[in-house]
C-alpha cells in the first residue's frame, strides 16, 4: 500500500491526524508533497513529490481579454486571495492587513476571492489578477501557487509548506515574514515587475503528467521491493 500526505494530516491542523499519519507511514510506503514532513513523519526516506497542477487549464492569456470575461474593469490593479476568506486557516486577516498597507503605495490594488468560481473561471481569475497573495497559517503543496505560476501570475507569500522551493529565484515573487509591511512591499515589487515566462517554466515541473510518472516509478520500486 502507498499513501500521499498532503499536509492537513501531519500539519496539526486537524490534531487527531498527525498520530493517525505518523502510524499510516509506517505501515505503508509514504509519498509526501512537501520535505517538512519527512521531519514531521520522521520518514527521511519518503520520495518528496509535489502536488501536481493543470497546466493545460490554468495557461496563460491575456490579462485585459481575461479581466473582460470575468466582467472586470481593464484598469487597476488586482491582488487575489487563493481560497475562501471563511476559513480561519487561510490567514485572511493578514492578506487584508497586507492588501491595507500595500495600498499606501497602490491605492488602486482590489482584493479577489477565490470563492464561487468554476475551475475554468478560477483559470481566468488567475490571468486576470496582478499577483497571488497566500498569508495561509498551514500547507503541504499549495496547488494555487503553482496555478497562479501556471499563468505567469507573481505569488507572494509566507513561508509554510513548499513555496520557499516552488519560488526560489523566480522574478517578483517572494516569501516574506509573516507581517502586514514585509508583504505589502513584495506585492508592490512583483506588480512592478510584472509576468515573466520562468513562471511558466517552474510550474511545468510538476505538470499532471510528469507527477503522474513520478508516482508510478514509485509504485513499481515498491511491487519489485515487495516480490523480493
Amino acid at each position: 500500500m502507498i499513501t500521499t500526505f498532503h499536509g492537513s494530516d501531519y500539519t496539526g491542523e486537524i490534531p487527531w491526524h498527525t498520530p493517525v499519519s505518523w502510524g499510516v507511514a509506517r505501515r505503508t510506503t509514504p509519498i509526501v508533497v512537501a520535505r517538512a514532513a519527512r521531519l514531521r513523519l520522521r520518514r527521511p526516506d519518503a520520495p518528496v513529490i509535489p502536488a501536481p497542477v493543470d497546466t493545460e487549464l490554468f495557461q496563460p492569456r491575456d490579462s485585459a481579454q481575461a479581466r473582460a470575461e470575468l466582467g472586470w474593469p481593464e484598469n487597476g490593479h488586482y491582488i487575489l486571495f487563493p481560497s475562501d476568506p471563511g476559513r480561519p486557516n487561510k490567514g485572511a486577516d493578514l492578506f487584508e492587513a497586507a492588501l491595507a498597507e500595500a495600498r499606501r503605495s497602490v491605492p488602486s490594488l482590489e482584493p479577489v476571492y477565490l470563492k464561487g468560481y468554476s475551475r475554468r473561471e478560477v483559470a481566468l481569475v488567475m490571468n486576470a489578477v496582478d499577483v497571488t497573495l497566500l498569508t495561509s497559517r498551514f500547507e503541504g503543496s499549495p496547488v494555487a501557487v503553482r496555478e497562479s505560476l501556471a499563468c505567469r501570475t507573481p505569488v507572494v507569500a509566507v513561508p509554510v509548506g513548499d513555496v520557499r522551493e516552488t519560488l526560489d529565484g523566480l522574478p517578483g515573487c517572494a516569501v516574506t515574514a509573516r507581517a502586514a509591511r514585509p508583504l505589502a512591499t513584495a506585492i508592490v515589487a512583483a506588480l512592478e515587475a510584472g509576468r515573466s515566462s520562468e513562471l511558466r517554466e517552474r510550474a511545468e515541473l510538476s505538470s499532471r503528467n510528469r507527477t503522474a510518472e513520478r508516482v508510478l516509478d514509485v509504485y513499481r520500486v515498491t511491487l519489485k521491493n515487495s516480490r523480493s
